[in-house]
């Protein structure tokens, strides 16, 4: 923290009448958005805020005002945060300035306090402010003292990065640069009647992204699943897999001991299965080939559940309501793995986003991870007091053919319809082989960067692997694309269950909402036999498969809708057929923000 002396900012030359006002800028919107500065020195170390989001209350300490040199001196500004149009909220991208919604800033009071308990009001106004959504603009209303925002544009949007700037009067005589000195322990002392307010602990900046080390050596290679922090099934077979020179035998012993071989076949690749005891911690893994071996630690053994979907899914906690009631969350046994999105026209063997990898759950895992498959995971560990990890894989803006194999869908006529409209897109536009050649390109870049410990593309956003939009037949809305990179590569790893939020890419139309139907039960069918299968029972071929119905975000209805006008109720409808009785009770369309993932994982609880 600096500890600043203002030394042109005697308390005499505060009241005389040639005094004039120097500016300190303070910057606050989302948590992370915090800062100050005066002249070239940066204040935000001195600067804090309220938690109140209606009426942020923010002071920049440690500061000598009046010449005595204590540094217990600050400058306070309040501001009064109201909305229209819906609720007021603050999410890790600043305050919610969705369509249709209004935000009001007031500046209620800005002054130095003085350690001496004496209060100098000052004059403070709005400068600037910005969205974090290009395509959603809004219209700023700024009178100085108050700042309105108006969503113009039907997409969804922040406010942050509001910047005010405060007078801080200065001796016009004497206009000499302010000096800024480290003080050893500035005094502290009472200040009647005030009580300063404490923020919560959340990080002000997103950390560096760590890329795990590669879990391979010169005969063995793993998948990304498999690492430090892993968590398998309890009680149960877990499928173990990975790749060899042809032939070798390949040994993974347990703590619990449990010793399995195999050996890989023709093309390198083996696959055994490890029985698990108990749900427990602090186990390791020993994968030992003919000439050398890869030891996993921090082992967990507990509940293991994929989290699947499309944006629904991947909404981060970190940007629902309740995302500053996590900032503490410290939950070493409920282990997260999550990848980047992902598409591709051929099964991949091992997912390209070399950041993945199992994390124990702390303020940055969690705030990073989708709020369904955080707050399902984290009801579990806490209700049931057994490790959890959950295995999220989202992607934005895909229908549901994207996730299922192309033969297990190849002789229906509506998906039939739709791959042909893709190809005929994909015919007439792009070249293939052009954009193949800049993927690859593309992906060596990456791998570049990685290897370099690059890890981030700018302050918030790690790196991740290119993907490919146009020809259509290469691009995340054909069939298959999505189970080829995410689900492919993931089974069959031990799991107890499913989570399914999507839908929405697939309720353009009723017709389109009606066949999501079949479609739905299609991809429940297959992936329960099919990881049943490869894990030779070890995952049971009936496993729990829940899903959340498409909520409502629109405006109540006046009157009733059917046909073309309802797509997302006909979907609902559709769900409603497919969802067994235990889900059907649920009434999930009343639920928001975190509580998406909370009933789904009550009825996980109620499977035990």
């Amino acid at each position: 923290m600096y500890y600043l002396r203002l030394t042109t900012m005697m308390l005499a030359a505060l009241m005389s009448t040639t005094t004039r006002a120097e500016e300190l800028m303070v910057t606050f919107g989302a948590v992370s958005d915090l800062a100050a500065s005066y002249g070239k020195h940066d204040l935000t170390g001195n600067a804090e805020q309220s938690s109140d989001i209606a009426s942020p209350h923010i002071i920049i300490g440690g500061l000598d005002l009046d010449g005595i040199g204590e540094h217990d001196d600050s400058v306070e500004v309040t501001i009064t945060v109201s909305v229209a149009g819906g609720e007021l909220a603050r999410l890790a991208q600043g305050y919610r300035l969705d369509a249709g919604f209004s935000l009001s800033f007031q500046i209620t009071s800005a002054a130095m306090r003085f350690g001496n308990g004496k209060v100098m009001p000052i004059k403070a106004k709005f400068v600037s402010v910005k969205g974090n959504n290009r395509a959603a603009s809004f219209k700023a209303d700024n009178q100085g003292d108050s700042l309105t925002l108006k969503s113009s544009a039907p997409g969804n949007n922040r406010a942050r990065k509001i910047v005010v700037s405060i007078d801080v009067p200065v001796n016009a005589a004497d206009l000499s640069e302010p000096k800024v000195a480290v003080a050893q322990k500035p005094a502290s002392k009472p200040k009647v009647g005030y009580s300063k307010p404490k923020t919560r602990n959340l990080p002000a900046k997103r950390p560096k992204a760590i890329a795990p080390p590669e879990v391979v050596t010169d005969s063995i290679r793993l998948p990304r699943l498999f690492c430090n922090n892993m968590i398998l099934q309890q009680q149960t077979k877990n499928t173990v897999w990975g790749w060899a020179k042809s032939g070798e035998t390949v040994t993974v012993t347990s703590s619990w001991g449990a010793n399995v071989s195999a050996e890989s076949d023709q093309n390198g690749r083996w696959k055994l299965f490890l029985p698990t005891p108990k749900a427990g911690t602090g186990h390791y893994l020993t994968i030992k080939g003919d000439t050398d071996a890869i030891e996993i630690k921090q082992v967990a053994i507990g509940e293991v559940w994929l989290c699947a979907g499309q944006s629904n899914m991947g909404w981060s906690m970190g940007n629902s309501f309740e995302a500053e009631h996590e900032a503490d969350v410290n939950l070493p046994n409920f282990r997260i793995f999550k990848s980047a999105r992902e598409h591709w026209h051929e099964p991949l063997e091992v997912q390209r986003d070399r950041l993945s990898h199992w994390k124990p759950c702390d303020p940055v895992s969690a705030a990073e991870t989708s709020a369904v498959s955080y707050y399902f995971g984290k009801k579990l560990h806490l209700e049931l007091g057994v490790p959890v990890g959950i295995i999220q894989q989202a992607y934005a803006g895909t229908p549901i053919e994207g996730w299922i194999p192309w033969e297990i869908q190849r002789d229906d006529a509506r998906t039939i319809a739709f791959k042909s409209a893709l190809d005929d897109t994909a015919a007439r536009r792009g070249s293939r082989e052009q954009s193949l050649t800049d993927f690859h390109r593309e992906l060596s870049q990456y791998n570049a960067l990685i290897d370099a410990g690059q890890t981030m593309k700018n302050s918030v956003k790690p790196h991740s692997p290119p993907i490919i939009t146009k020809p259509a037949d290469l691009g995340h809305q054909y069939p298959s694309h999505q189970f080829n990179a995410m689900i492919y590569p993931i089974r069959p790893y031990g799991i107890r269950g499913v989570i399914w939020y999507q839908g929405e890419r697939n309720s353009k139309n009723a017709p389109q909402a009606a066949h999501y139907r079949s479609q739905l039960a299609r991809l429940i069918r297959y992936y329960r036999s099919s990881w049943h299968e490869l894990s030779e029972g070890g995952v049971s071929a009936d496993f729990p498969f829940q899903f959340t119905q498409l909520p409502s975000w629109t405006p109540e209805q006046t009157k009733p809708v059917e046909g073309v006008a309802a797509p997302w109720a006909v979907n609902r409808e559709m769900m409603r057929l497919v969802l067994n009785q235990a889900t059907a009770d649920f009434d999930f369309d009343r639920l928001a923000g975190e509580n998406f993932g909370r009933p789904v994982a009550q009825l996980a609880v109620c499977s035990f």
